[in-house]
């Protein structure tokens, strides 16, 4: 996809002054996400309410904590499913690695392949699950006409008859968000890529700090990815920078009460 960096700078842009205009309510929806987080079988319906909180912001450019309990309770099943879909992959994935190394005794060049093999295979699906989570919560939530054409939205290059992963027929199945995610990942890789980098460097300042882990780490991640998603659908439709008429600067950080 053309414009790789262009779509991982507004990424980055979009989740900044969404962080910074909803500061109060992604610190309060993440210390809850902890909170909820405690127990661990919990924590799929947590990741729904927060998914819900951010997906909100980034469309509706507002969000209350009315919002976690309707995204924990209307989705947080689906969510639990691609979480142990994920983890199962992961020690699936650990397991071959480890068995491919040990295979390298015998034949270290066949060993390290199918190492590498599975480790880039794993990369793959993560990027995948990049996409799944905040699609997934914009096909659950298009319970409107305006929402239903948002998910509408259709790439026109590279891949060929696409309507019917982006139509209002499949506005409610996991398996659509499972195939639009797919799409996603193999038009803009590099994309997912450096996202899933940056989301890696806030989680080890927030693992590292202990404070971050409970103020901004899983709600700074939720927001990253949906404006991934976001924008590199629009990228696709060519409808370029959503955002291009807000000229936020600076000095809006320096002073705020001079900003309306």
């Amino acid at each position: 996809m053309k414009g790789t960096i262009a779509v991982v700078r507004r990424v980055a842009r979009n989740t900044f002054w969404d962080a910074y205009d909803h500061m109060g309510m992604l610190v309060l929806t993440n210390a809850l996400w902890v909170l909820l987080s405690i127990p661990v079988v919990t924590i799929p319906w947590a990741t729904a309410g927060l998914l819900r909180v951010t997906y909100e912001m980034v469309t509706s450019r507002k969000a209350t904590l009315s919002d976690f309990v309707v995204g924990a309770r209307k989705f947080g099943g689906h969510v639990a499913l691609v979480l142990l879909l994920a983890l199962g992959w992961c020690a699936l994935a650990a397991l071959n690695v480890v068995f491919y190394l040990r295979l390298g005794r015998e034949s270290p060049f066949l060993g390290t392949l199918f190492a590498c093999l599975c480790a880039w295979i794993t990369l793959a699906v993560m990027l995948v699950f990049e996409f799944l989570l905040p699609c997934l919560v914009e096909l659950k939530s298009a319970d409107d006409p305006a929402r239903i054409e948002r998910i509408s939205w259709m790439p026109r290059r590279p891949i060929h008859h696409a309507r019917t992963l982006f139509g209002r027929e499949v506005a409610q199945s996991l398996s659509s968000a499972f195939r639009v995610s797919v799409v996603l990942t193999i038009c803009a890789p590099m994309a997912a890529l450096l996202t899933l980098g940056c989301i890696g460097y806030v989680w080890c300042f927030a693992v590292v700090s202990g404070v971050g882990l409970v103020l901004f780490g899983a709600s700074i991640s939720a927001l990253a990815l949906h404006h991934l998603y976001g924008e590199v659908v629009a990228e696709l439709c060519g409808l370029g920078d959503r955002r291009a008429d807000e000229r936020r600067t600076v000095r809006e950080l320096l002073r705020p009460w001079a900003n309306d």
